[in-house]
């Protein structure tokens, strides 16, 4: 049991294991595997990870994830408080595949899902899938079965058999059309991927704004040694060729520029000798002024980091990135393997991360190769057809003195917060007429924006996640774009129907994602001034602090200095419920207007809970926070 275990420490995103071996009945005996991790893996993917490294009788036949190890008086694993390793309600329904089809399903499922096994009336949504996992697993299908399902199918057939049976009988014409991504040559200068031309983009404010910064900053306790972090930083920036890449022009156009590895230059500041009380407010205040420092695209480092020492064990830690190198999940995986290669040098082993077998810029000649001709012309159709004037850009009222101009990127915010009872409801309700916590969140926004503005249908925009291949999924890089969604909400309809409204309008803009962000910025009408229509964003969060072999990681909030849209909505889904802010820009809006618009559509949720069935102009006309808005607004 103890090799099988030091075995499974050294899988990267793995932070502690137990081995219990069970037999379930005489001469049946099963190995399970009780792990915690910074990043949980699959089943199948331990499961490969070990047939490398051990014999097979040694590979456990089941993988529980914990969020902790149950630990004795003296500190060791209580092998007898571990679980059951049955997940609760799955076993209770479970049916097992009955062709080759469901099989090929329900293993992508358990992998996606990191569940043991999942069975064919499963259901992916109420197993845990959510609007990221539904729209990778749609991509895996794709590749798998080189089928064209799209995320509409998965949301009328949600169970194994049932997307099974659309699987078989979808028609050639469905046949997914795009290539594997595969290794090219190495290169030190190509052009920028399409993605990374938004932070050239007049309304990003040119591309050494703040506008691009992308700072993550952690509370560190625990021993840290910093040599081992300026090392695990190095060893990041060499597996990568994109956190060595800078921008300089060339006959004046951007190109990306791949420089050798080398150190990486890890700045400490040391602020033990300050008085304790002077030394969190300086520490905050240095971090914030990091976070925001504008970068030298030409020259470079695009990537910076800052380690502040407020005690022996007791750290703030700054990694900041040009948004032309890295998007949100590339942040989530490039913590993760620095976790795990600071912890195997902290033990004194080598890296444990396989050697990538993709970069970035494998992807960019793909994306070149691949988004052009016929493809890039049907999406330059369909948005320019969704996207004809005129559009329901938000009309709220604007600071008298600044109706004409554009009042610069300054950032205000609002925060809002909703009960846990209300926030209970509103995923209650999503389920109830299968949608997922952003389809709903989103298309209350949008009843919100087009009733202020007295409009019939609202435009909202916000960042997707584009990975549209399989190898794509854990490569660091840009890839995010603009997604546009445009839900009418003509003829006063009920709060479903403008659900089903938002869904329709959702799936069918994530069908026809890809199309460069300048493009889209051109059918938008940016000018530079008042360019973007509202913005949204959801993340899911509140997770207990991250471990990293000793060390604990908690994040720290950092303050909005900047937004690129006149108004939007963050959305954060946590243990006690959904809370937010309103972000708008401070020389368009006054705070009050803002803040009466966070009233309103936490007042319009509240409604929404209570009488799904009401029709908008009735939801919105009711009493309190929403009618004093609307009514001082000249909206009926």
């Amino acid at each position: 049991l103890g090799e099988v275990e030091a075995a499974l420490r050294l899988h990267p995103f793995v932070s502690d294991a137990a081995l219990l071996l069970r037999e379930d009945s005489p001469g049946d005996k099963r190995l399970t595997a009780y792990f915690t991790a910074s990043q949980p893996p699959s089943a199948s993917e331990l499961r490969s990870f070990l047939e490398q490294r051990l014999p097979s009788f040694m590979v456990p036949s089941t993988f529980v994830l914990l969020d902790a190890l149950p630990l004795t008086a003296a500190g060791k694993v209580d092998r007898k408080a571990l679980p059951a390793p049955e997940q609760p309600g799955l076993m209770d329904r479970y049916v097992a595949p009955r062709t080759p089809l469901e099989e090929l399903l329900a293993g992508l499922w358990a992998d996606m899902l990191g569940h043991e096994r999942v069975g064919v009336q499963d259901d992916f949504f109420e197993l845990g899938g959510h609007s990221l996992l539904a729209a990778q697993l749609i991509t895996r299908i794709r590749a798998t079965f080189e089928r064209e399902l799209t995320l509409n199918d998965l949301f009328q057939a949600p169970t194994v058999a049932a997307l099974a049976l659309r699987l078989g009988t979808a028609g050639e014409d469905r046949q997914a059309s795009l290539p594997p991504v595969e290794p090219g040559e190495p290169v030190e200068e190509l052009p920028l991927s399409l993605s990374q031309r938004t932070y050239w983009s007049p309304e990003r404010g040119g591309p050494t704004s703040p506008l691009n910064s992308v700072p993550m900053a952690f509370r560190v306790d625990g021993p840290l040694d910093e040599a081992v972090l300026a090392r695990a930083l190095t060893e990041l920036v060499r597996r990568h060729e994109i956190l060595r890449t800078t921008f300089p022009l060339v006959d004046g156009v951007p190109v990306q520029r791949i420089a050798a590895p080398g150190d990486f230059p890890l700045a400490c500041l040391d602020l033990e000798p300050l008085p304790e009380a002077q030394r969190e407010q300086t520490a905050l205040s240095r971090l914030h002024e990091a976070a925001w420092r504008p970068f030298d695209l030409e020259q470079g480092p695009l990537m910076r980091a800052l380690l502040l020492r407020l005690a022996d064990e007791r750290h703030l830690l700054l990694i900041n990135l040009h948004h032309a190198l890295t998007d949100l999940v590339s942040g989530q995986v490039l913590m993760a393997e620095l976790a795990a290669l600071h912890g195997a040098f902290q033990d004194g082993r080598e890296s444990p991360l396989a050697e990538p077998l993709l970069q970035y810029r494998d992807f960019t000649r793909w994306q070149h190769a691949w988004l052009r001709g016929e493809v890039l012309e049907g999406l330059r159709s369909w948005w320019g057809r969704k996207l004809e004037a005129p559009l329901p850009l938000p009309a709220l009222p604007l600071e008298p003195s600044l109706e004409a101009g554009h009042g610069g990127h300054a950032a205000g915010s609002v925060p809002f917060t909703l009960s846990p009872e209300v926030s209970g409801q509103l995923v209650a309700l999503g389920r109830r007429e299968g949608v997922t916590p952003f389809i709903l969140l989103m298309a209350s926004f949008q009843v919100l924006l087009a009733r202020a503005s007295g409009r019939e249908e609202a435009l909202v925009a916000f960042a997707h996640a584009h990975r549209p291949r399989p190898e794509l999924e854990r490569m660091p890089g840009m890839f995010a774009n603009l997604l546009v969604v445009r839900t009418p909400l003509a003829g006063n309809p009920g709060f479903r129907e403008v659900l089903r409204r938002a869904r329709a309008a959702y799936l069918e803009a994530f069908e026809h994602a890809g199309l460069p962000h300048d493009e889209l910025m051109r059918l938008l009408g940016a000018s530079g001034t008042r360019a973007l229509p509202a913005g949204f964003s959801f993340a899911q969060g509140g997770e207990a602090p991250r471990a990293a072999r000793g060390l604990t990681l908690s994040p720290v909030p950092l303050e909005l200095e900047e937004t690129v849209s006149d108004v939007s909505l963050a959305v954060l889904q946590g243990p006690e419920g959904f809370s937010g802010s309103f972000e708008y820009r401070a020389g368009l809006f006054r705070r009050e207007t803002v803040e009466a618009l966070g009233q309103a559509f936490v007042g319009l949720l509240e409604r929404v809970v209570a009488e799904p069935e009401a029709r908008v102009d009735s939801l919105v006309g009711s009493s309190g926070a929403l009618a004093g808005t609307l009514t001082g607004w000249g909206v009926a």
